[in-house]
């Protein structure tokens, strides 16, 4: 059955493919406060908009309409059209607004340009693919193929135009990959959309009972396909892979590299490894800060105050109704922290540090003692996210305040609590006044500064003591990787193997490795052939043609200092082949870079900089590569046996399937070249041919004007494809 595309199913897929898919298959939804919350000011804020240009459009006389079939549209020809939908076997999708483009001639068929609504101040790309789904579907309906479409969003109502040509592209695709959801479902993974998904409980319940590698926040996609291809799907099996280390002595020791490994160990034993020493100077009174802004906007509306002391806490919440009032919250957190002795502001995260820069270029500062008040705190303060990242790992699966307070146990008054969360009630506040949602809000970020005043006490105790062992700590349940014993899999003895069958399989490959042995000594023929397959495996040196040595340079690129000095040396080889009139031959270049330091600004740079820096091989061996596999029809494995033989260059299948994919991107260009030629011209002749590779059907498109041609491939004869072209 063919799945009906429609905008919410889209906009599922888009933004997780696996929540797409539990759409499509029928998925029971549970009940969200936050997107309840999210779906009734996308409500308001639609009503408003739609007022907006109704308002703007009556009063100029032109001709609207809303609340109608795109069909209906196109027949009466509207200058403006609201609330429209589109309806066929394929897809039922609604426009927010279909504008006539100006410029039509009179009588003709207008052109329309969709425009979609968006409550943020700011446009996403998800908000532009949602827009390139509209155009998709007027060009379905051969109605028009407009460049370009409108964005109606934040409170002022602005119009952002976004052109089609890219995200047109990219939103086909993902339709083409909406179809195909039935026949393979995707594979689930945790992203940033699922703290505002419906499906989070249940997807997050399955991520831990698979134990999948998603659930380690940080840890990107790509890497997580490159441990899948080593073996590793779990966080338990990734826990095993951790090795302590030392640092290297002329490693820089403000680099701090995070380990998902300790990350996933610290999980699988419930401990807290601690690397080095973790810094946490608080060397005054200590000031709990937690700020809740709208980053759209670039404002502020709620500053959080903890100061502890010697009796009793003190708790202040500083409320800003709106722009204006930005200021007076400023002026009055300035007022409270010049009242503290020797205040230090301890927060978590990066944003209290953008907000307290922001607002005192904004706003000003208050001098202290004939000095900035602004300064000295944002010179002391401690940010205690840099303190954990890489030196502290909790058994939590993201160094988040909310996961290591939990862990630490504390609890939230407020259901949910998220950043997400206090936005969608801070915008309901805007638009209702409602006091339940400030005080929702108020409570949130109380919670906030009290559980960071928990981590913080924890941190204290878990970092150890000048007089003390510095790999021994004073927390329980806490082990410093220092103390930890090195292990390798390398030892002599028995081998304790987790599954008793691997015990068996690793007795027969030891008595297959004795016995080929025993053959080999035994066996003169087989001793003469072991020999030579062992010079082969040797790597040799290939002589080098021709020596590139490095240009001189004078000055620093940056600030043109000539108090530069030397930083090193490395040689790049670059392997390819030379065309001459009677043949070719092996050629290899030996270029010599040097490195090089400005001693003014301290920039490093290179004295030469090529453009095939990342490769290994030339372009004439690229277009040698390609011209056998496309031209003459060389299998990939007799093509790499003929280079070792021809030029002595061992170049195997996976080198070969990158140089396809480098050359693929060098004619790239030439490919959108033909395309629009074909796009502009007269003429064009079409055509499909049916196609099975690996027992995968699909379908080989061609598309020609006699000069120019090219070939698209795809895994349905669908339409999308004739679409791309408007045949």
């Amino acid at each position: 059955m063919k799945t009906l595309i429609t905008n919410e199913l889209f906009l599922d897929f888009i933004e997780c493919r696996y929540r797409g898919y539990l759409k499509i298959t029928g998925a029971t939804e549970p009940k969200s406060d936050l997107l309840d919350v999210s779906g009734r000011l996308r409500e308001r804020y639609h009503s408003q908009a739609r007022e907006h240009l109704l308002r703007a459009y009556r009063d100029e006389g032109k001709q609207v309409c809303t609340d109608v079939g795109l069909s209906v549209v196109f027949a009466n020809r509207y200058d403006l059209a609201i609330d429209v939908t589109a309806t066929d076997t394929n897809a039922s999708v609604r426009f927010d607004a279909l504008m006539a483009a100006p410029g039509n001639t009179s009588g003709s068929q207008p052109d329309y340009i969709p425009i979609i609504f968006v409550n943020n101040d700011t446009v996403s790309k998800e908000d532009e693919l949602r827009l390139a789904l509209c155009a998709s579907v007027l060009i379905r309906w051969r109605a028009c193929r407009p460049s370009f479409g409108k964005i109606l969003h934040g409170s002022g109502f602005r119009i952002r135009k976004v052109k089609l040509a890219g995200v047109l592209q990219q939103a086909d695709k993902a339709l083409e990959e909406i179809q195909a959801l039935d026949e393979q479902p995707p594979p689930l993974h945790l992203n940033e959309h699922c703290p505002t998904c419906v499906f989070k409980n249940s997807c997050r319940a399955t991520a831990i009972e698979k134990d999948d590698l998603s659930l380690l926040r940080g840890i990107k996609e790509k890497e997580i396909v490159k441990l899948r291809n080593k073996g590793i799907f779990t966080v338990t099996q990734l826990s095993y892979t951790f090795r302590p280390r030392k640092n290297s002595k002329r490693s820089n020791p403000r680099t701090v590299k995070y380990y998902h490994a300790l990350k996933a160990l610290a999980l699988r034993e419930k401990h807290i490894y601690v690397v080095g020493k973790p810094e946490l100077n608080i060397t005054g009174t200590p000031v709990y800060i937690d700020v809740e802004g709208t980053p759209d906007r670039d404002s502020y509306y709620l500053i959080g105050l903890r100061i502890p002391g010697a009796t009793s806490v003190v708790q202040r919440s500083l409320w800003a109704a709106d722009r204006a009032d930005e200021e007076n919250i400023w002026r009055e957190f300035l007022q409270i922290v010049a009242t503290i002795e020797n205040p230090q502001l301890i927060y978590y995260g990066s944003y209290e540090t953008v907000f307290l820069r922001r607002l005192k270029k904004r706003y000003g500062d208050t001098a202290q003692d004939g000095r900035s008040l602004v300064h000295g705190l944002m010179k002391s303060a401690q940010n205690i996210l840099s303190v954990v990242y890489g030196r502290v790992y909790f058994p939590t699966y993201t160094n988040g305040l909310k996961d290591i307070a939990s862990y630490l146990g504390f609890q939230w008054s407020i259901q949910e609590p998220s950043g997400q969360r206090s936005l969608a009630l801070r915008r309901e506040w805007e638009l209702t006044g409602s006091e339940t949602a400030k005080q929702d809000l108020i409570n949130y970020n109380t919670d906030d500064c009290a559980a960071l005043e928990v981590v913080v006490r924890t941190l204290l105790q878990l970092i150890p003591r000048d007089a003390a062992s510095p790999t021994v700590l004073p927390y329980p349940n806490a082990v410093h990787v220092d103390s930890l014993k090195p292990q390798t899999p390398y030892r002599l003895g028995p081998v304790d193997f987790a599954l008793p069958e691997l015990d068996q399989i690793n007795k027969c490959a030891y008595w297959d490795y004795q016995r080929d042995r025993i053959y080999i000594r035994s066996n003169p023929r087989l001793r003469r052939v072991a020999k030579r397959n062992q010079r082969k495996k040797r790597r040799h040196t290939l002589p080098v043609n021709v020596t590139v040595s490095p240009s001189q340079p004078w000055t620093c690129p940056k600030c043109n200092s000539k108090k530069i000095r030397m930083n090193g040396r490395h040689n790049k080889l670059l392997y390819d082949l030379r065309f001459t009139t009677g043949g070719l031959k092996r050629w290899v270049s030996k270029y010599v870079i040097d490195h090089y330091k400005c001693s003014t600004c301290g920039m490093p740079f290179v004295s030469d900089v090529h453009e095939w820096t990342r490769h290994r091989y030339g372009l004439q061996l690229l277009a040698y590569v390609i011209h056998n596999i496309i031209e003459l029809h060389i299998p990939q494995l007799k093509l790499s046996g003929s280079m070792l033989e021809l030029f002595d260059y061992d170049i195997g299948q996976p080198t070969i399937n990158r140089l396809k994919q480098r050359a693929a991107e060098l004619y790239q260009g030439g490919y959108d070249e033909i395309k629009e030629t074909l796009l502009h011209g007269k003429l064009m002749h079409a055509d499909e041919t049916h196609m099975s590779t690996k027992g995968t059907n699909g379908y080989v498109w061609v598309f020609t004007s006699m000069e120019e041609v090219i070939y698209l491939w795809s895994f349905q004869r669908c339409i999308s494809l004739r679409l791309l072209f408007c045949v």
